[in-house]
């Protein structure tokens, strides 16, 4: 919720959200080898919903490459409603 509007002070709005999807993704990376070390999670557990998450990267993939700006915008605007609306009822 952070990244992207203080990436877009420096980047077009493609690029803002691309390079906040490349961070979040190393630290998923570095996240998922501390839970491995420390035995909080079974690599066997996760492992059903791996195709899933790739399939879903993929499609997400196509669909940001084909997505007008204008739309992209109106998006990440409802998400940060969302996410701000969760944490007000939480």
């Amino acid at each position: 919720m952070i990244a992207v509007p203080a990436l877009k002070t420096q980047l077009d709005d493609k690029k803002a959200h691309a390079t906040s999807v490349a961070v979040i993704c190393s630290l998923c990376t570095v996240s998922v080898c501390m839970y491995l070390y420390n035995g909080r999670v079974r690599l066997s557990d996760a492992l059903p919903y791996m195709p899933f998450g790739v399939v879903g990267s993929l499609i997400g993939t196509w669909v940001f490459a084909k997505i007008k700006p204008s739309l992209l915008k109106k998006i990440f605007a409802c998400f940060m409603l969302w996410a701000g609306f969760r944490m007000i009822m939480r």
